[in-house]
């Protein structure tokens, strides 16, 4: 991938557009259009809040025992299925997502979204049987699918450039606010012995997608969805309103107008619609199979496999009453918290692929000791080794946060035209799902019959993983978001063929208005008191 990171030096990046007079406060907090843009980027940050409840939810709910006891005690099979429906919903909205999402808005697919994570949890905590539990997951899932499909893409479509790498990072890291308070909050009612003591946190999880439902009206349609659809003076308005405080001659605005507009008419022309782009090409093929095989990689860590079935795991190494236990999620449910927010620091300081190596990298030595401590206490039967394999899995969850966890979709999004998109980010779910749905029935029984040898599988994907890393994933850090299909398809990337950058940008503002602000043209540029 030589050739393309040569490329990518001739790419405008985000110091680049630090050239452009932009009517806005370099500190965010200070600026009243960048500060309302905030407020509507945190508001569907928050529907991953509910993913990140839900798998803190289901591990302590089968530490529960008035859940098992309502649920007729569910074997292994049964106990798979508890997981497993959230998944299949997750794999069957797949394609019916992508086409709302790119036909209808993002704003629209959200709106669903957040219906079916409201009706999901409604159905959960009101279950007398199996049968209205599982269809609660059903939606559930079915609901997390479509706000995957269009959260993330309208994170970054709006946000500003200065902000985008960072902000779009928060999207995943918030799934660790979801596990703090499901965790905690199955801790305190774990001491209940009604039935209540396992409905409350399933009906407290269907606030989060109320919050946005009642939020969704005030946040601006994702601008690229309006070029798209060729309603332009619209996607303008957005720019303006909440990158400009208001003004229409910014040069940022014409610049992100520019762009953007030359680059989805260019990628609407040369490529195939429907599912077919995703495969039309050698760039489009490689971009596909990272976004298919992001899923698995991140699932088959063994982290997915602690937190869902982490009383199962524990169980195997003496550590078997409810309150150790709930405790021990609890406390990991905040670990994970810090560790993710220190991971959105290390992306923005580091780079992306740094990360993602140094994780899985982190995660498989991680994943040798954990063997080793566990093949020690089979044998032995010493609690230490118990208590040792605990301090390893906050140690593998630590490396799966800073990584993985900020990653999985500001990445995906960021590798991704906008042609692809949405198509791209419920393949991310699709495979994730397809890979749950074989460890939410495998999972429990392998744990059961081969005990600690089970992660030695865990171990062969994390060798794969990071030799596909390795070879395959570029580094992103620093580019806007038409710019980084360069680094996959060189100089017959769209944004190149429509010769499109900074530098050409001013000059032309210049002949034509006579203002601007390139090195070399002092003598022409008028300074105003907007400039931030």
């Amino acid at each position: 991938m030589a050739e393309e990171y040569k490329a990518a030096a001739t790419t405008t990046t985000v110091v680049d557009i630090s050239r452009l007079q932009n009517n806005t406060n370099p500190r965010w907090w200070k600026d009243p259009g960048l500060k309302k843009l905030v407020l509507c980027i945190a508001a569907p940050l928050s529907l991953q809040i509910t993913v990140g409840y839900d798998e803190s939810l289901v591990g302590s709910l089968l530490s529960m025992k008035p859940f098992l006891r309502d649920m007729g005690n569910p074997n292994s099979v049964d106990t798979g299925m508890i997981t497993g429906m959230f998944y299949v919903g997750a794999i069957l909205i797949s394609w019916p997502a992508a086409y709302i999402s790119d036909n209808y808005g993002r704003k629209m697919t959200l709106y669903l979204a957040c219906f079916f994570q409201i009706l999901g949890p409604i159905l959960m905590a009101s279950s007398q049987h199996y049968g209205q539990f599982y269809a609660g997951r059903l939606f559930l899932g079915a609901g997390v699918t479509l706000s995957h499909c269009a959260g993330p893409p309208l994170i970054n479509e709006i946000a500003h450039p200065r902000m985008r790498e960072t902000i779009a990072l928060w999207y995943n890291t918030l799934w660790s606010i979801g596990s703090i308070v499901a965790g905690w909050l199955c801790f305190g009612t774990s001491h209940m012995t009604s039935t209540m003591g396992w409905r409350i946190p399933c009906i407290v999880q269907c606030i989060f997608a109320a919050g946005l439902l009642s939020a969704l009206p005030f946040i601006p349609e994702s601008p690229r969805w309006l070029i798209a659809k060729e309603r332009y003076e619209e996607a303008k308005a957005v720019f303006v309103k909440y990158h400009a405080n208001g003004d229409n001659d910014d040069e940022l605005v014409k610049f992100e107008m520019e762009e953007i507009t030359a680059t989805i008419r260019l990628e609407r022309k040369a490529d195939s619609f429907g599912w077919g782009v995703m495969w039309e090409n050698a760039a489009n093929r490689s971009r596909f199979y990272i976004v298919l095989l992001i899923g698995p990689m991140l699932i088959w860590t063994g982290q997915s496999a602690i937190s869902y079935y982490f009383s199962e795991i524990l169980d195997g190494i003496g550590i078997t009453t409810t309150s150790s236990q709930t405790g021990i999620n609890g406390g990991l449910t905040i670990w994970n918290f810090v560790a993710s927010i220190t991971g959105v620091f290390l992306c923005h300081r580091f780079g992306r692929r740094t990360l993602w190596l140094t994780a899985f990298a982190g995660m498989l030595l991680i994943n040798v000791i954990m063997i080793i401590l566990s093949e020690r206490y089979a044998k032995t039967g010493d609690i230490s080794f118990g208590y040792g394999f605990v301090v390893m899995m906050f140690a593998l969850n630590f490396f799966y946060q800073i990584g993985p966890q900020p990653l999985c979709y500001s990445y995906s999004v960021e590798i991704l035209p906008y042609v692809m998109r949405s198509r791209g980010l419920v393949t991310v779910d699709f495979g994730a799902s397809a890979a749950l749905l074989v460890n939410s029935f495998t999972n429990a029984i392998a744990l059961q019959s081969i005990g600690w040898y089970y992660y030695f599988v865990f171990m062969g994907c994390l060798c794969c993983s990071l030799t596909y890393i390795y070879i395959f994933f570029p580094e992103t850090k620093g580019l806007l978001l038409e710019e980084v299909a360069v680094l996959f398809e060189g100089q017959n990337a769209a944004i190149v063929t429509a010769c499109v950058n900074v530098e050409t940008f001013q000059k032309r503002e210049i002949m034509e208005t006579g203002k601007g602000n390139v090195e070399g043209h002092d003598d022409v540029v008028e300074k105003t008191s907007d400039e931030a």
